[in-house]
């Protein structure tokens, strides 16, 4: 049973008030049980929209992930403020930001700060707005981590958002990242393409809605499993190339398909150790 908190008036009078948790209770019995339920539904979409990304040994979830968690329960983060870093060389340049998570009653939950810079070698060569972006997406998604990443856990998640983690981890508990295998003779396959394709896409800052949404533009309906696989490879090493960013609506494909040779040879680019 949930038991109002109570709350005082200028004039003395009593009054109850809403729990100050956000499951609307404050029973902890309660208040795990709607946490399991939330997480359960959470996971469910996670894995189905592919919004998660396997490094070291857990799967770290992207700031898409966390932005629904976060409506889930009423929270939503926002930018408080984004700034460049001063530094006398370009190779440390970049922005760092701040992100205040808070409830549609406007009540402070969570905040953070956090930094993306060119000392990071995946950043090196990034342009100001790509730089200042991930600095923000990185401040959102720690705001968010800090009340609810119990709740992330209980999906199964890690509570460190994707964002945060380098590509190759290093250190204690850290492991390689996960090798799909050589190529058969017989080309790749369609699971080995997609678990490529997911990878190149995540290097190129692509979410999973945008990622569907040129899938959508490479795979006509109704195509055979030999079309798939060819749309996927076309559009996995345009991503490579650098032809596709986020947002950026994709060049449709050439009319005259790719020949068996040069299929197979992208194939093997695209799944290949990079």
């Amino acid at each position: 049973m949930t038991v109002p908190s109570t709350d005082l008036t200028p004039d003395g009078e009593v009054v109850a008030t809403a729990p100050i948790t956000l499951f609307g209770t404050d029973n902890p019995v309660e208040v795990v049980a709607r946490a399991t339920t939330i997480a359960g539904s959470l996971a469910d979409v996670i894995k189905q929209r592919r919004l998660y990304k396997h490094i070291g040994e857990s799967d770290h979830v992207f700031v898409e992930g966390w932005t629904l968690l976060g409506s889930m329960l009423g929270v939503f983060a926002e930018v408080e403020w984004s700034r460049p870093i001063q530094s006398e060389t370009m190779d440390r340049s970049g922005w760092e930001s701040r992100a205040v998570a808070r409830t549609l009653a406007g009540r402070t939950v969570g905040a953070a700060e956090s930094m993306c810079s060119r000392s990071e070698s995946k950043w090196r060569g990034a342009d100001d707005y790509a730089i200042r972006s991930m600095a923000q997406t990185r401040a959102v998604s720690k705001a968010l981590r800090l009340p609810l990443g119990f709740i992330m856990e209980l999906a199964g998640y890690s509570a460190t958002p994707a964002d945060e983690m380098p590509d190759k981890p290093a250190g204690r508990g850290a492991s390689p990242s996960r090798d799909i295998g050589p190529v058969p003779a017989s080309g790749p396959s369609l699971d080995q393409i997609k678990a490529r394709l997911l990878e190149v896409a995540s290097e190129h800052h692509l979410g999973a809605a945008a990622l569907d949404l040129l899938i959508e533009d490479y795979v006509p309906k109704g195509a055979t499993a030999e079309q798939v696989k060819e749309g996927l490879i076309l559009l996995g090493t345009n991503i490579g190339r650098g032809k596709h960013d986020g947002g950026v609506p994709p060049e449709p494909p050439k009319a005259e398909a790719m020949t068996d040779v040069e299929a197979l040879a992208a194939g093997a680019a695209l799944v290949g150790k990079s």
